[in-house]
């Protein structure tokens, strides 16, 4: 009777743990709770906003293609992965003072416009050379980086311009066993100035609520390694400096030894 309780006993001790592993490393934790209240993401997302250095791929087109063509970059060649040649679209660098320089209008000042206000700017201005103009505005050189306790950091390009925070980690294929869930780092730069936000990937509210849902070019995402996998690396720092500091004395006992073996042979 004794052992059944005892193993009964053990059986319960790893149930409970193995409860607490699966709930360390689950997303969205709350998600039916978050669910029943139908909370609506947040309405103050922020808009991307074009800033210097982006790469802005501008194609105008109309009616007439006659009539577009001074307003349009020549497509030029380039080559894919795969050493085949494939047509890319022509792009205006935003310059430091966040403007591009556009076919005939010249100098255009676009830093701090949203997409859709830029668009609206060029097409006011090419109303004077273009019956009905339409504006595509992409950003080509749209960059996150992801950093920390994930699979694959590094930074990652997007074409699509409704990235978040979901999307970058799934680029980075997730968090790794150490990540800390509930603890995810978003470093964005607005006006010159650091942003820091943290989101808790276990609470659902934290996530699909934010503001910040959405990223921005340019955006980082740090994922803290927990306190355990910090200790051990810590540990393993320590381990390697003493390795280096007893091969290093055990090499100069060596050399102290070879010099004065040679100094007696003379």
């Amino acid at each position: 009777m004794k052992r059944y309780h005892f193993l009964l006993f053990i059986g319960i001790i790893i149930l409970c743990s193995s409860c607490g592993t699966t709930k360390k490393f689950s997303y969205f934790q709350d998600l039916d709770e978050y669910l029943q209240k139908e909370v609506a993401m947040s309405d103050s997302v922020q808009e991307i906003r074009i800033k210097p250095n982006d790469q802005l791929a501008i194609v105008v087109s109309s009616v007439s293609a006659q009539a577009v063509a001074p307003f349009n970059l020549p497509t030029a060649a380039a080559m894919s992965p795969n050493g085949l040649s494939q047509n890319s679209l022509p792009s205006y660098l935003v310059d430091s003072e966040g403007e591009i320089n556009f076919p005939t209008l010249g100098k255009i000042r676009l830093e701090g416009l949203s997409l859709e206000e830029a668009v609206g700017l060029l097409q006011m201005r090419l109303e004077d050379y273009v019956k009905d103009p339409i504006v595509n505005i992409q950003i080509l050189n749209f960059r996150v980086s992801v950093l920390g306790s994930v699979n694959a950091p590094g930074p990652f390009y997007f074409t699509g311009q409704r990235v978040s925070i979901l999307d970058a980690i799934a680029n980075a294929r997730d968090l790794t066993l150490y990540g800390r869930r509930d603890n995810v780092l978003l470093i964005r730069e607005n006006g010159g100035k650091k942003e820091f936000i943290r989101f808790d990937l276990t609470n659902s509210n934290s996530v699909f609520s934010s503001k910040y849902f959405y990223l921005q070019q340019n955006d980082i995402v740090y994922v803290e390694s927990n306190k355990e996998h910090q200790k051990d690396s810590q540990m393993s720092q320590q381990k390697q400096f003493n390795l280096t500091l007893i091969s290093t004395a055990i090499t100069s006992v060596i050399a102290t030894i070879s010099l004065i073996i040679a100094v007696s042979n003379k």
